[in-house]
């Protein structure tokens, strides 16, 4: 029993560092070729694709070579490979000189690159996971004819690595630290591969005699129709997880690092499936994903934000992405072979994960102009979710989905006809979705007749007509919802124009209840019909289908949207909004604000947003953009072009370059015939001097190829304002690159607005270090419209070089003449404050000096190309001390229920296990209930704690009940899985499972008590 115990630490651990090492070189490559490349798509779709190729590369040599060479004679030269990088790798390093010219041929250049710096370790680690566990199944140890279970380790290490990196590696490592770490852990990672193998070498004779017989006798070959299954289910987790990463971080909330949220959910439902969970938790996860689909597709349709709460419904997608990966993921571990193809298993999953991945990656910006993949993700997930329960297919289930159908086309026509009536303009709309009605209402008709005649199955009839009824019934609802015959009528009760006579009615006559009882029936009773069709999966999945193509057909009739493109940084959106009685157009990267514009050609050339003249950057351009003493307009640069607003500063024969890595805004803001934004139009127009660099800014400013040898007396950068922060453009090395192109009085202005992170602190360290002169202007006023806050910090050589941002506005913003627009703008039309056109072109007033100097941060080290901490400016950033102590408490109980249940199973009766064994193996159980339980008690105790929180438990008792909830569900699910898990472990009688339950529940209801005491003012 000691050889076992030996035998699976020694192949748990090396899983562990093996995949803990393959997290961790990727984003250490990739911050050490940002600074030479830069961040052009290219770049990145090259790294992606490399490394995706390179996994399923390493793979495939696992299962080749045990394959034709057997596994005792592929273990010696799997030894043999991992020798091959101490000879010329390490410590991993990029060969710049082969990227000296990257005008030609960049992207095998970059191939190169990579091959040679980080290629061969990765594709070598790589090959563990599969290699590893196919050894461990001819070790003669008792669980050797099942070991998937190592794959919980496996992913446990990427999980680690995952939060490690940004947590507590990059924060205190630098990137020469990291190269020389990385290479000592993949010595560590040879010294325990070759322990495995001498434990190979070493198995029973027994064993061996097996082995030679498993090798002489191939396995017997898989059905295409498994493998395929087990493409798609690694590949919608996948691409769900990509998915949801973009969608929240573009159209929920641009917050840094929160990718890590959905990848740690991915890797977790791994560590769940393959660490034997119990059955039943499988089917609750198959019980609950059809219900959270439906939930998030309500809440994406609708635009409703839980609680108005972005967290919230931040949780719902996680939520979703976790039911939606345990059921897909646990399908794959349920249909796991026998160990003689286990390599062929982890092929083909690993070639569904990378195919999600290109899909997402390469596929989906090139097909889709919005985030579109998430949504097909989701019906996908759909349709391989297992049914629920068996379909009926009997003459009343086919007489009940016919009334179903015919109904819902029915009640569709009705709201398209008194849509109609209005004739508001909407007469391509509504005939387009009278088309697509009858059309149903004819295929369903015509179907029928097939069916009752006797040449069509019913079941395929209904398969199609009644998702595609569904359809044209979320057409109809919203069409019909917005008619005057019914809008108004339902608005006026709902506002109380006409008060109930019933009092408890009164209650629901509020706002937020008329928008909500909107969405509810534009997407909620289309939702619920769909649940109606969860017994057959490929029904399901064409339901929400088509309540989706349902949904974006009717989307068509809003007139706001103007412009809509997806490129690689991006889905961009233009709209047209009035504010104030004046029209604007507005440039959109998910929430994030780029820019606007009014639409009133005498408007256009005032500056709005981060970029108005009363804001910092207006007083920076307007006291630096004239002329000097020889009567030359200062040249400027701007990184960053957006809506192209700053060119509105530009005067007659000035220089001013943009440059930009986004060929997106060359079209909507800088070209003549495609804008639509004219800021630069109308400065060439003026005799401005204008031009568009394409590429990354750090790049194309060290080259003269593209920007020439100009001298800047401003450079502007621009490139701030979303989650995606371009740390290689605020390093050490960066403002070298700023200084080299700037004059000897010239300054450099920073726009760091951002609602999530601090960026002046990194700015303070920079000049602090090269002894410059730096002010920060943090503008909350939104005091104007069209205004929006910013924040922008000044840097120069010179103190005297800012003394200008320190007093009063130059005459010619006192006069409002700068640009020739003397115009009278007091008469123009914006609304009640009558001399606000005049405010916005400049006002003759004394401003109070708002430029501070800002302080450094000692405790966040000096950003370089070898160094940066994005957790280090984070604003407000701490961690709940409630789940500090939720999480401690929890792994302290597991160490305690395992050590006191320790005598009560230290007979073989448990699992066959003894000694150590026994013990390890009932503290993994704990802690992976436990990770488990966490997800599913916060899934279910948040919605009803925020019910809680807001009605009588808190406020007369001051309890949490978010915590109420957390502990009782958490405590109540605990005992279940508990009684579950013992209960099916071999030989263990049901006496001493219920007595193993309830002194392990007494341990949990004590962590978790012990947990609300300590936080009971939290």
């Amino acid at each position: 029993m000691k050889s076992a115990f030996l035998t699976l630490s020694a192949f748990t651990l090396t899983l562990f560092t093996s995949a803990l090492l393959l997290f961790m070189v990727q984003p250490m490559v990739g911050k050490l070729i940002l600074p030479l490349l830069g961040g052009t798509p290219a770049v990145w779709n090259t790294c992606m694709v490399f490394f995706q190729a390179l996994l399923l590369g390493g793979y495939s040599y696992a299962h080749f070579s045990t394959k034709y060479l057997g596994v005792r004679r592929q273990s010696i030269v799997h030894l043999a490979l991992m020798m091959i990088p101490f000879l010329f790798v390490f410590p991993i390093t990029i060969h710049e000189d082969l990227l000296s010219d990257t005008e030609s041929f960049l992207i095998p250049k970059l191939l190169g690159v990579l091959f040679l710096s980080a290629g061969i370790p990765f594709f070598i680690v790589s090959a563990s996971a599969p290699l590893l566990q196919r050894w461990f199944s001819r070790t003669g140890h008792p669980a050797a004819s099942d070991p998937y279970f190592l794959y919980a380790a496996s992913n446990l290490g990427s999980m680690i690595a995952l939060i490690g990196y940004p947590a507590f590696v990059e924060p205190y490592l630098t990137l020469e630290q990291q190269r020389w770490g990385w290479g000592m852990g993949y010595g560590v990672l040879v010294l325990f591969t070759g322990m495995c193998a001498w434990l190979l070498r070493i198995a029973p004779d027994s064993v061996r005699e097996t082995s030679t017989q498993a090798s002489n006798n191939p396995a017997k070959p898989i059905p295409q129709s498994i493998i395929l299954r087990w493409i798609f289910l690694g590949a919608v987790p996948s691409s769900l997880m990509l998915g949801a990463t973009t969608y929240m971080t573009t159209d929920i909330a641009a917050i840094p690092l929160l990718w890590v949220a959905p990848l740690a959910i991915y890797l977790l439902s791994f560590i769940l499936v393959f660490a034997r969970i119990p059955a039943g938790v499988h089917f609750t996860m198959i019980l609950l994903m059809p219900l959270g689909v439906l939930l998030l597709l309500f809440l994406m349709l609708s635009g409703i934000k839980p609680g108005q709460d972005i967290m919230n419904l931040i949780g719902v997608h996680l939520a979703v992405l976790f039911l939606v990966s345990m059921v897909c993921h646990g399908e794959l571990a349920r249909s796991r072979p026998a160990p003689e193809n286990l390599t062929s298993f982890y092929l083909y999953m690993s070639l569904g994960g990378v195919v999600g991945g290109l899909f997402n990656g390469l596929l989906a910006p090139m097909l889709f102009p919005t985030i579109a993949e998430y949504q097909v993700a989701l019906v996908v997930a759909c349709m391989l979710v297992p049914p629920l329960g068996v379909a009926a297919d009997t003459k009343f289930t086919r007489l009940a989905d016919l009334l179903l159908a015919v109904g819902a086309v029915f009640f569709t026509m009705i709201f398209i006809t008194i849509r109609s009536w209005d004739r508001d303009g909407s007469s391509q709309v509504i005939s387009g979705a009278w088309l697509f009605a009858l059309l149903t209402g004819f295929g369903v008709v015509w179907a029928t007749n097939l069916w009752f005649r006797g040449k069509l199955g019913g079941a395929e009839v209904f398969d199609l007509a009644l998702p595609a009824a569904f359809g044209v019934l979320t057409i109809g609802l919203n069409l019909g919802v917005y008619s005057n015959t019914i809008y108004y009528p339902i608005q006026n009760w709902f506002s109380g124009t006409e008060p109930s006579p019933i009092p408890f009615l009164k209650m629901f006559q509020s706002p937020d209840m008329f928008r909500g009882g909107l969405y509810i029936l534009m997407y909620g009773v289309p939702c619920i019909l769909c649940y109606t069709l969860v017994d057959r999966p490929m029904r399901f999945a064409l339901g929400v289908a088509s309540v989706i193509a349902g949904s974006t057909f009717a989307g068509m009739f809003d007139k706001s949207a103007v412009w809509q493109s997806r490129g690689f940084f991006g889905a961009l959106k233009i709209e047209k909004q009035i504010e104030s009685g004046v029209e604007f157009t507005r440039l959109l990267h998910g929430t994030t604000l780029h820019g606007m514009q009014p639409v009133n050609e005498n408007l256009r050339a005032i500056p709005l947003t981060y970029y108005h003249r009363t804001g910092p950057i207006g007083q920076v351009l307007e006291n630096y953009g004239n002329k000097n003493a020889k009567g030359v307009y200062p040249a400027v640069a701007v990184i960053g072009l957006g809506t192209g607003t700053l060119a509105t500063y530009a005067h007659e024969g000035q220089q001013f370059d943009f440059y930009d890595i986004d060929p997106l805004v060359k079209d909507i803001s800088f070209d003549e015939k495609k804008a639509f934004f004219h800021y630069t139009q109308l400065a060439t127009e003026r005799g401005a001097k204008l031009q568009l660099i394409l590429g990354d800014a750090r790049v194309t400013l060290q080259k003269p190829k593209f920007s020439g040898t100009t001298k800047y007396s401003i450079i502007a950068v621009d490139a701030f304002s979303s989650d995606a922060i371009p740390v290689h453009l605020l390093t050490n090395e960066a403002m070298s690159v700023y200084l080299d192109r700037l004059t000897e009085d010239g300054i450099i202005v920073f726009h760091v607005s951002n609602r999530y992170l601090r960026l002046e602190p990194v700015l303070a360290n920079l000049a602090e270090k090269r002894n410059m002169a730096i002010l920060v202007n943090s503008d909350s006023t939104e005091d104007h419209i069209g205004k929006s806050a910013s924040t922008w910090v000044a840097l120069a050589r010179k103190p005297s070089d800012l003394s200008r941002l320190m007093g009063p506005l130059n005459t010619a913003v006192q006069t409002g003449t700068t640009l020739g627009i003397a115009q009278p703008l007091a008469i123009m039309p914006f609304g009640p404050v009558s001399d606000l056109g005049t405010t916005l072109a400049g006002v003759a007033q004394l401003w109070e000096p708002c430029w501070l100097e800002p302080t450094p941060n000692p405790n966040l080290a000096l950003w370089t190309d070898d160094y940066s901490n994005i957790l280090g400016v984070f604003s407000n950033f701490k961690i709940s001390p409630l789940l500090i102590w939720l999480l401690v408490g929890l792994l302290v109980a597991a160490l305690v229920k395992a050590i006191l249940l320790f005598p009560l199973v230290h007979d073989p009766a448990y699992s066959g296990k003894t000694g150590g064994e026994a013990l390890i193996s009932l503290l993994g159980e704990s802690i992976t209930s436990y990770l488990l339980l966490i997800g599913v008690a916060i899934l279910v105790a948040v919605p009803c704690g925020m019910l809680l929180d807001n009605h009588w438990l808190k406020s007369s008792l001051g309890i949490n009940g978010n915590k109420i909830l957390v502990g009782g569900v958490f405590a109540s699910l605990d005992l279940l899985v508990q009684l579950g898990m013992l209960g099916s472990s071999q030989g263990v009688k049901p006496g001493k499972a219920r007595l193993l339950s309830f002194c392990g529940l007494l341990v949990d209801l004590a962590s978790v008590g012990l947990v609300l005491f300590l936080n009971k003012e939290g």
